[in-house]
């Protein structure tokens, strides 16, 4: 190979080298970038960068001892209130203390996500939709009337088997359900209708680890349900349920046929 050859081979390799250097740099300013965009998004403390470790590095499971797994959860709960999940850090150090029990979660903190108030507002408009306006539609031709109807409609909250979500609930519980139960009074006097009605939301989950899930933890990488299950069945940790109750009033009124119902929902305090 004659020496330019070779010097436009060393040329070729450097721009190639150089390039990729300059993607995997680009990359980690990106990384940077949108770790500090949620924090401030997010009103997250001291958050400025998120590492993804490699595949391997600190890496939990089954196999790892109990004193391991506890140091690490520890961290991780540290971690966890420097970012500002508060409750995501409570619920963990609830579970590895092995408290067990019922523990309350905070209703405004709860309905701060919008996956929990699209299943309050779906649950909702079953009653609205299903219960009262099913039975007046069946009844009102009787003539005038009085009834009670009462029902429970449940509303699964998921993040259908995501490996990371960048929202404390996600970390805080995981899938949820929303169990809503209503009663309803009824009054028809000709076409004129009259409703009202109380629903009891009550949220709930069993704070428990399924082995063969896992999920990715910013900062400490992929962390295997198997070795915060271990805690529990080599360990202190016990399993527990959260749970949150608050009530919906209904009090409205409509004509027989209306398409623009004003249904006039609003929380009981």
């Amino acid at each position: 190979m004659s020496i330019i050859a070779e010097r436009a081979k060393d040329t070729a390799e450097y721009v190639k080298l150089s390039a990729k250097n300059t993607r995997l740099r680009t990359t980690e300013r990106v990384n940077d970038e949108v770790a500090r965009d949620v924090g401030q998004r997010k009103g997250i403390r001291g958050v400025t960068t998120v590492k993804v470790r490699k595949i391997g590095e600190c890496k939990l499971d089954e196999n790892s001892s109990v004193e391991e797994i506890e140091a690490k959860v520890k961290e991780m709960i540290a971690a966890a209130r420097t970012m500002g999940f508060w409750v995501a850090a409570s619920n963990l150090e609830h579970y590895i203390k092995g408290y067990g029990g019922v523990k309350s979660i905070s209703r405004s903190w709860l309905r701060s996500f919008r996956k929990v108030r699209e299943a309050e507002s779906l649950n909702l408009a079953k009653f609205e939709k299903d219960n009262i306006l099913e039975l007046v539609r069946r009844v009102w031709k009787d003539g005038d009337q009085k009834m009670v109807t009462e029902d429970h409609w449940d509303k699964v909250i998921t993040y259908n088997n995501a490996g990371f979500s960048i929202e404390e609930l996600y970390y805080a519980s995981g899938d949820s359900s929303l169990t809503s139960k209503g009663s309803f009074m009824i009054t028809i006097k000709g076409k004129f209708v009259t409703v009202k009605g109380l629903v009891y939301h009550r949220w709930h989950d069993k704070y428990d680890w399924h082995v063969g899930f896992q999920a990715i933890v910013p900062g400490f990488g992929c962390i295997p349900d198997a070795a915060l299950k271990k805690l529990q069945t080599h360990g202190n940790a016990r399993e527990y349920r959260l749970e949150c109750k608050w009530k919906h009033g209904l009090e409205t009124k409509f004509c027989v046929g209306d398409k623009d119902i004003k249904w006039n929902w609003r929380i009981v305090l």
